[in-house]
């Protein structure tokens, strides 16, 4: 029936347009046919997006994330590489002002956590049991190669062998499927690598067995 709950005439007495409460009001649509979405509309005093929100926060919220994951990245990276020049098949310049520590070298390489020499190679560390048998023996390291050459299979042993297996070390470009914690951050720090070296290269030819520097 004419006036009736079902038959609601939006134009009221007077042929006038009745006004719309302001919760629902809309933005004016742009000619794409999307929401203003720099149109806000006050709602019981608060800035609130409305007409097409669930767009607009969708794009909030994906540039929020975006925000974050960017944030996160930065956070994550660790200092800038310290730059090295590689003569020959070596690094003759050590990375660091600081002199590598064959004490602290060594533990390095035992340490199965951090350096992981000895998943791959065998060595004078005795109290360390199952070593790698993949790679050369370190002993007598220090016999075969300069302290240079030591440095650069430490940084980069792809930089002499581009099929190696040994990972590079010193070097965060170029490498695949790491994880999060570890992205942008390099295996071993600079000071990490002078003190491996320092070990390595105290490895000469006839070393006692479990003899330390």
């Amino acid at each position: 029936m004419p006036g009736g709950r079902g038959d609601r005439d939006p134009i009221g007495q007077g042929g006038a347009p009745l006004s719309r409460p302001a919760s629902q009001a809309t933005l004016p649509h742009s000619k794409s046919g999307l929401p203003d979405l720099a149109t806000k509309v006050r709602i019981s005093g608060k800035p609130e997006i409305r007409g097409g929100s669930g767009y607009a926060r969708l794009v909030l919220t994906t540039a929020f994330l975006c925000c974050l994951a960017a944030s996160a990245s930065l956070a994550a990276a660790g200092p800038p590489l310290r730059p090295f020049t590689i003569v020959g098949d070596g690094i003759p310049a050590s990375l660091t002002d600081t002199p590598g520590d064959a004490v602290r070298g060594r533990a390095i390489v035992a340490d199965r956590t951090k350096g992981l020499c000895l998943l791959c190679h065998a060595g004078p560390i005795p109290e360390e049991r199952f070593h790698g048998d993949i790679g050369p023996d370190l002993a007598g390291a220090g016999s075969r190669w300069s302290v240079g050459a030591l440095r650069l299979r430490l940084v980069d042993a792809r930089a002499l062998n581009p099929d190696t297996i040994m990972p590079s070390y010193y070097r965060i470009e170029g490498t695949a499927r790491v994880g999060t914690p570890w992205r942008g951050k390099p295996v071993l720090e600079a000071q990490d690598i002078e003190d491996v070296v320092a070990y390595l290269a105290t490895l000469r030819d006839g070393q006692t067995e479990g003899s330390r520097p």
